[in-house]
This record gives structure tokens, C-alpha cells and sequence, in this order.
């Protein structure tokens, strides 16, 4: 005696089939899903790199275009400024204390000047005096 019935094996290996064939269609449906959210996320990606790139200044200059030889300039430019700025403080300070010194020199010239003219105001009293 048999199992199955030749009829009956033939059913249940077709079911075993169409069972595989339905797996098999159902594993696609999961590999499709996850290229449809992969072809999803390149789309929004896509769109984003577009909306940045489109943008521009006042001068029709795409923002995002910024050449490396610029920044260069403008770094080396900005640089420069602070060492002109810092010569331009230490000078400041060096004219300061010139013009205190030179202010000095001025009085004591002026001391010494009226030194002078006194003394030779004697002299002159003194050879009036005798004359």
C-alpha cells in the first residue's frame, strides 16, 4: 500500500511549486521595496543638490562656487591686515613718545632760551651800567 495516491503526489508537489513560486515573488516584492526607497532617497538627494546649486548672489554668482585660489587671496589679504594693523599700533606708540620727547626737548630749549636772554640782559645792564 501506498502513501499517497499518484494524483495526491502530483497535487502536493504542484502546491510545493506554486508554495516556491509564491516565495520567491514575495522575496522580489521585499528586494523591490528597497530599491523603490533607495531610488527615493537619490531623488531627494538629487532635488536638494539642485535647490543648493541654484541659488546665487547679487552678481548672479552661484553661492556654493567658491574658488580655493580666492580663499588663498582673501586669507593671505586678511593676514596681511593684521600685520598692517599691528605696524600701524607700534608706529603710533614710536610717534607718541617722539612728540613727548620733542615737546620736552622744546621746554628745555625754552628753559635754556631764557637762560640766555637773562644772562645777556646782565651782560647789557652790566655795560651800561659801566658806560
Amino acid at each position: 500500500m501506498t502513501l499517497f495516491s499518484s494524483e495526491t503526489a502530483i497535487i502536493i508537489a504542484l502546491a510545493f511549486l506554486v508554495i516556491k513560486e509564491i516565495a520567491q515573488l514575495l522575496n522580489w516584492g521585499k528586494k523591490l521595496n528597497q530599491i523603490i526607497k533607495t531610488i527615493d532617497t537619490i531623488d531627494t538627494t538629487v532635488c536638494q543638490t539642485w535647490k543648493l546649486h541654484d541659488v546665487v548672489d547679487e552678481d548672479g554668482v552661484p553661492v556654493w562656487y567658491f574658488r580655493k585660489s580666492l580663499d588663498k587671496l582673501l586669507t593671505q589679504l586678511s593676514k596681511s591686515q593684521l600685520e598692517t594693523n599691528s605696524l600701524l599700533a607700534v608706529l603710533t606708540t614710536h610717534i607718541g613718545t617722539q612728540n613727548k620727547l620733542t615737546e620736552r626737548m622744546i621746554d628745555k630749549l625754552e628753559s635754556i632760551e631764557a637762560h640766555n636772554r637773562d644772562s645777556h640782559q646782565k651782560i647789557l645792564d652790566a655795560v651800561n651800567k659801566k658806560g
